[in-house]
């Protein structure tokens, strides 16, 4: 699979973990609004490294550790994410602990 280029506010994600909420799961049986026309890649949040910079990304750079909401399937080995929400990984937080972050921690 070929990995997305970031647009000029993004960045590329090297995924290392990806949360599994509710919503994807209603999603998975027509329960839940799909956010574009299927087939797509799922994972609505993912965890992992920063492998590419946009042209616009200032407070980032790539081998940071991230976790965010994305915009691209979160299940890929890569994904694209606006970067203004970008969340670091604190340290001593798993990829895996860290991909529930943006949306199951937040609910919790």
């Amino acid at each position: 699979m070929e990995k997305s280029e970031p647009g000029g506010n993004q960045v590329l994600i090297e995924v290392k973990a990806a949360g599994i909420n509710f919503a994807e799961l209603e999603l998975t049986r027509g329960k839940y609004p799909a956010l574009k026309p299927l087939p797509y890649i799922l994972g609505f949040e993912a965890a992992g490294m920063i492998a590419e910079v946009g042209s616009q990304v200032k407070n980032l750079k790539v081998g940071d550790a991230i976790t965010m909401i994305v915009s691209s399937g979160g299940y890929a080995e890569y994904a694209t994410a606006d970067a203004n929400f970008a969340i670091p990984v604190p340290a001593g937080i798993s990829f895996a602990e860290a991909s529930t972050i943006p949306v199951q921690g937040l609910s919790a």
